[in-house]
């Protein structure tokens, strides 16, 4: 005998499942940043002897 499932719980899982899917597209859709290889200038300079 099959029982129903609440229309609470249903909800719950819908919801739970489109946050997974929300945070996997925000996660992983974004373009990434492209990462630029220059150093930055030194805010102190050594001083010369």
């Amino acid at each position: 005998m099959r029982r129903e499932v609440p229309t609470w719980l249903a909800v719950v899982i819908i919801v739970i499942v489109l946050a997974i899917v929300g945070f996997a597209y925000w996660h992983f859709g974004r373009p990434k940043a492209v990462q630029e290889e220059k150093p930055l200038p030194a805010a102190h300079q050594p001083a010369l002897p």
